[in-house]
């Protein structure tokens, strides 16, 4: 017999007699009201009950007093019983087998697994350890439920503004994400990551970044319930909002309580507040500084933006580094302007102020709640400014006697860097308020160079005359 094993039999032979020392002392304890034990040095009344764990039960009756319970406190009984609760919740929502997909490949991704096979995996692929966030919108929902319950929490009325509260729509579907700071996304570390992804019978759906679904995805409105994505960096200039920018840092327990939100939110079922009570209370959501509903920024950042264009940028705003960094963020890629700015993130600033002062949780200012008729106002006079940018680059190779097709270089060299796609792909979900602010973008352009001159349109080298193509094929110059 060698050392190991002679080891392993003195632990069964001992960890025999614990068990039936245990088991007698808890016999003694439930026979006799009066009597006291003590266990590992711990001194116990057995006026203390025990509790058993019933996971079919509502959260707030999942462990009861029962004397022939094996839990010591009601604290233990809802840590271990808590899962339990969720996994059957998330059985009869039916949401346990895409949920069980995204837990074990989030825990391997993490590193968290105490599952042999999993470690395994994670030894054959050399899967290096995550953080794993969830983000987007959702979490935004996330913030202003937590604002709700420190306010009303242990209040009769929470019931009454919890649903209040769902009207907002805030919480929908489930993004989890996870960024390589410093690590590129080589075809090599994707192919890696889709070895272990397919594992877990999820499959890449993107192809200019890593994202996994569910190959049959439950969706909600459309999109997909869960995904997640892997990305090498979360990019300053690629970040639109504090608040489209919020995550809550994902671990072990959070995890099953994240899925257990999202059966809450997702299930036509009646919602448990007590469980939602239970979870949102110890949520840590991460803000990042912002002021007046902007990121705090101390460099900027400027993208792959002209020095011309930053130039203006630069002299608009005054000095207000944040402004800066907003008009690069939105310029660059101007669909986040004229779309997501105009039809998603103002109307839901609008929505949640409207929603916190009329239940008294405005009394502070949000530094990351934007100030839509401030940002609005800058917005339409930055249009403006650049418009009239344009024109004056126009004006001024006119007076030098320079060809149309010589000015459009200098037009397309201030231009450099807009994503100028990015308006083709978004088009058709534009507003008129996004449609005014192209003609006042691009108006002395068509005014000056393109009216009545379909030749100029033939300059396919050139990134304006392809948009400015594409706007006139449109007919948004006409009549105005």
């Amino acid at each position: 017999m060698d050392i190991e094993e002679l080891y392993y039999n003195k632990y069964l032979k001992y960890k025999t007699k614990y068990l039936i020392l245990k088991s007698e002392i808890i016999t003694l304890e439930q026979t006799n009201p009066h009597i006291q034990t003590q266990i590992g040095g711990k001194s116990k009344s057995s006026n203390n009950s025990r509790y058993i764990c019933n996971p079919k039960k509502n959260f707030a009756n999942i462990c009861e007093p029962n004397n022939s319970g094996i839990y010591k406190s009601k604290e233990s009984c809802i840590n271990d019983c808590e899962t339990k609760y969720i996994k059957r919740n998330l059985i009869d929502a039916k949401l346990a087998r895409e949920t069980t997909q995204f837990n074990m490949f989030i825990q391997d991704l993490m590193g968290t697994t105490k599952n042999k096979h999993e470690r395994l995996t994670r030894q054959k692929f050399k899967q290096e350890n995550m953080d794993i966030y969830i983000k987007g919108g959702t979490v935004l929902g996330l913030k202003v439920l937590l604002m709700i319950y420190e306010k009303y929490g242990n209040d009769k009325i929470f019931e009454e503004k919890f649903n209040e509260f769902q009207k907002l729509e805030l919480i929908r579907d489930w993004d989890f994400s996870s960024y390589l700071e410093g690590k590129e996304i080589t075809e090599a570390y994707r192919d890696n990551l889709d070895k272990i992804a397919r594992i877990y019978k999820l499959v890449p759906r993107a192809k200019t970044f890593i994202l996994y679904q569910s190959k049959y995805p439950i969706k909600i409105n459309d999109q997909a319930l869960f995904e997640i994505a892997i990305l090498e960096s979360d990019n300053i200039v690629d970040i639109e909002l504090p608040l489209t920018t919020m995550k809550v840092k994902i671990n072990r327990r959070n995890l099953f309580q994240i899925f257990m939100l999202a059966k809450c939110f997702y299930s036509s079922d009646p919602i448990d507040l007590n469980v939602i009570k239970h979870i949102i209370k110890d949520m840590r959501i991460l803000v990042p500084e912002a002021s007046n509903g902007l990121f705090v920024r101390h460099k900027l950042s400027k993208g792959n933006l002209s020095e011309q264009l930053i130039d203006l940028i630069i002299k608009f705003s005054k000095g207000n580094i944040n402004l800066q960094q907003f008009f690069v963020t939105h310029i660059q890629e101007p669909n986040r302007l004229l779309y997501r700015l105009l039809e998603k993130n103002i109307p839901k600033s609008d929505k949640i102020k409207s929603f916190l002062q009329q239940n008294n949780m405005l009394k502070d200012k949000i530094s990351w709640l934007l100030n839509t008729d401030y940002i609005m106002k800058q917005v339409d006079m930055f249009i403006q400014e650049l418009g009239g940018k344009l024109d004056q680059i126009i004006t001024i190779g006119l007076s030098k006697n320079k060809n149309k097709l010589d000015i459009i270089g200098d037009l397309d060299i201030f231009s450099e860097g807009i994503n100028f796609d990015r308006i083709k792909i978004e088009y058709d979900t534009f507003t008129d308020k996004a449609l005014n602010l192209l003609r006042v973008w691009f108006g002395p352009v068509y005014n000056k160079l393109f009216e009545g001159d379909e030749e100029i349109l033939e300059n396919k080298d050139s990134k304006l005359v392809k948009i400015m193509s594409f706007m006139i094929g449109k007919k948004i110059f006409e009549n105005n």
